[in-house]
């Protein structure tokens, strides 16, 4: 995984099983309409479902935030990331999707999605910080019925192994 985009003493690796509590405690910290575990635990059985967590190697490897993402043809979809509140504004959230997009050029996939509340101005700047770009609302996407903002990031093959490059909008 790329760690370069973090600093010590944090890592990135694959999700397992046994990050599920931990993931699921992180998402309730985050949100009013949190995943249950049962969700986490499903996301391993789910063929097309891709997961990655961000650890404190100095806090016994404490799980310090989670991306899950999933595949559809030359795309990989962000169906969730959060950082735990001890955690933010350290690079985390960025780190777990530049991961994503990295993954998504070794995969060959052209573009990277996600879905984000309307209302959450410090996630959408983040998703813009790292070239994504408005495509669309979703309106009442949430159980709240609050809109959604789609968002995407365009991907092309870097000409040096290096960090993805975001594609002007068409």
């Amino acid at each position: 995984m790329d760690t370069n985009a973090l600093a010590l003493p944090f890592n990135l690796r694959p999700m397992v099983l046994n990050d599920a509590p931990a993931v699921a405690q992180i998402e309730a910290e985050s949100y009013d309409d949190a995943w249950p575990l049962e969700e986490f635990v499903g996301w391993f059985d789910y063929p097309k479902g891709l997961a990655a967590v961000c650890v404190d190697d100095t806090a016994g490897g404490t799980v310090a935030g989670f991306v899950l993402y999933e595949r559809h043809f030359k795309r990989l979809h962000v169906a969730n990331v959060a950082v735990a509140k001890l955690y933010r504004r350290r690079g985390i959230a960025q780190a777990l999707l530049r991961h994503v997009a990295n993954d998504a050029l070794s995969r060959l996939c052209t573009r990277v999605t996600l879905e984000v509340r309307k209302s959450n101005a410090s996630a959408i700047a983040c998703y813009e910080q790292l070239g994504y770009v408005h495509k669309k609302v979703i309106p009442n996407y949430y159980e709240d019925g609050e809109d959604a903002i789609f968002m995407q990031l365009r991907l092309k093959k870097p000409s040096t192994g290096g960090r993805p490059v975001q594609r002007k909008s068409e």
